[in-house]
């Protein structure tokens, strides 16, 4: 279990926050970020190296995958500013390749595997309740019970949890909301112990079996307020895990209930290049050699 053990590993390739994630503890993509980057950066168990950079810079996209060899990189921003969300899909097996594009312009959306991706909520705001399904092709599906954007999610299509999130752009608009997912229909259940939305999605972590873990976010929207707070999702209820060494939002990373790895993010909302962080957390069995500095 994560419970007090997360740790510093080798720093990211190159400072990126609002990034993609995606994969394992062991074997994990992060991509895009801050200043709408192209960068994809793929972590071995070891270091994170560079990888075939994106076709399409974005930032704040919805991202699927099971490794750093299976990816899928879902609308997002070009740059900043609601005028400039993408629907353009990208899916990555050692490079990127443009796929179906969504049915409509959308971002801040939530995710499950490569070829099996559920995507929930998002920008603009007809698109908050919206969920649609992606197997080379997308199917739009019921909708959510409370709209919302910025959602954390793992799982597959027809099995998945989603959790907070944000109601709007202003302070305060954190959502502490839980549903989950059964191929058919959404149910709510109990809600996080603290409100909280990942612009970038700061997780780590999670099955189709609906275990698993987010961790850092906001739990603000215009007034920065990070979190190194991370919480487990055992299928039923939350409860409070061991913390992050700092407070960190706009990370990426992937991993299962009780193995994760986050790279990047930032504690300023400003989201520019030079405000983001090298950070990688790792927790769980490892085997990498861990920086003690």
């Amino acid at each position: 279990d994560i419970a007090g053990a997360w740790a510093s590993a080798p720093n990211v390739a190159t400072n990126r926050a609002y990034v993609g994630g995606c994969g394992s503890r062991t074997s994990a993509l992060i991509f895009g970020g801050s200043d709408q980057a192209t960068t994809t950066q793929s972590w071995n168990n070891s270091v994170w190296l560079s990888a075939p950079s994106l076709n399409t810079g974005r930032r704040i996209m919805g991202s699927a995958g099971t490794s750093n060899t299976s990816g899928l990189s879902v609308g997002g921003y070009t740059q900043a500013g609601p005028t400039t969300e993408l629907a353009n899909v990208e899916s990555y097996n050692g490079s990127w390749t443009n796929q179906t594009a969504l049915p409509s312009i959308r971002s801040k959306i939530g995710g499950g595997t490569a070829t099996l991706a559920l995507m929930a909520g998002g920008d603009p705001t007809p698109n908050a309740q919206t969920v649609q399904t992606y197997n080379g092709s997308w199917t739009t599906n019921p909708s959510l019970n409370s709209g919302r954007k910025q959602i954390y999610g793992w799982g597959t299509s027809s099995s998945c949890v989603m959790a907070g999130g944000r109601n709007n752009d202003g302070p305060g608009s954190s959502n502490n909301t839980t549903e989950y997912y059964n191929g058919s229909s959404w149910t709510s259940g109990p809600t996080l112990i603290q409100a909280k939305y990942g612009a970038g999605m700061t997780q780590c972590g999670g099955d189709n079996n609906g275990s698993g873990y987010i961790a850092g976010g906001s739990n603000q929207a215009l007034t920065p307020t990070n979190l190194n707070s991370t919480q487990k999702w055992n299928g039923s209820s939350w409860t409070s895990v061991g913390n992050l060494l700092t407070s960190l939002n706009g990370a990426g990373g992937g991993g299962s209930p009780s193995a994760g790895i986050i790279g990047g993010g930032t504690n300023d909302e400003s989201g520019t290049a030079n405000q983001a962080a090298s950070t990688t957390f790792v927790s769980g069995p490892t085997s990498v050699t861990i920086e003690t500095s």
